[in-house]
């Protein structure tokens, strides 16, 4: 086995700043110095020759400047002897800065809603959620929870589109519900929790009653 003079440099990862529009790129060097290209992505690998690149000391480097929405990609060698001597090219190494996806409103239940329809587990009836497209939305999270959660943090499913038949069970039941899109740069954040009350079981819901026919125990009776 021949060992290269110059070894690369490997496992080259980003990390994007959104906001600023800037990524810290690392990777495991192949030495104590290194020279790095970054590029819009399916460019062509950088040339061999000396200071092809910008040169860095370690093994981590701040890209500036970088547009939104776009797919970027990153090189790197080792300069094992400035100028002279260099390892082959590392990469690309791949990363955008597409923004998060932004959160969608409810359209149905709507928030707050009571009286939504309910079963039992025996006979569970289906609810239909809908909630507005998000633009660059690829998915949508849907989460929900019940009063013993407090909030909505069970992931039901992943979905493609907009609308979810779920059977609800529980009778004057909260629940809480949230969608999370999804989308090239990551899940929204700080999306808002609904909630909806199930209305009682309809077969209690009777407008009128024989008193004649109510046996009551004890008797008598109050309230």
């Amino acid at each position: 086995v021949t060992v290269p003079s110059c070894i690369a440099p490997s496992g080259g990862s980003a990390a994007v700043n959104i906001s600023f529009l800037t990524a810290d790129l690392s990777w495991t060097s192949g030495g104590a110095n290194s020279e790095i290209v970054v590029q819009l992505e399916d460019e062509t690998t950088p040339s061999v020759a000396p200071n092809t690149g910008t040169n860095v000391a370690g093994s981590t480097y701040q890209a500036s400047g970088l547009f939104a929405d776009t797919l970027y990609e990153f090189y790197v060698r080792t300069e094992c002897v400035d100028g002279v001597e260099y390892s082959a090219w590392a990469g690309p190494f791949a990363f955008n800065t597409f923004l998060p996806a932004s959160c969608t409103t409810v359209i149905y239940p709507e928030d707050g809603a009571t009286g939504v329809p309910a079963g039992t587990s025996a006979t569970p009836v289906p609810l239909t959620f809908a909630w507005d497209e998000v633009l660059d939305a690829v998915s949508y999270n849907l989460y929900y929870g019940t009063s013993a959660t407090g909030s909505a943090t069970i992931l039901l499913s992943n979905y493609t589109t907009t609308t979810a038949t779920i059977n609800i069970t529980g009778y004057n039941a909260l629940f809480y519900w949230k969608i999370v899109p999804i989308g090239p740069g990551g899940a929204a954040v700080g999306c808002t929790d609904w909630t909806f009350t199930t209305g009682s079981d309809p077969a209690l819901a009777n407008d009128t009653f024989d008193y004649q026919a109510i046996a009551v125990y004890p008797n008598p009776a109050t309230n």
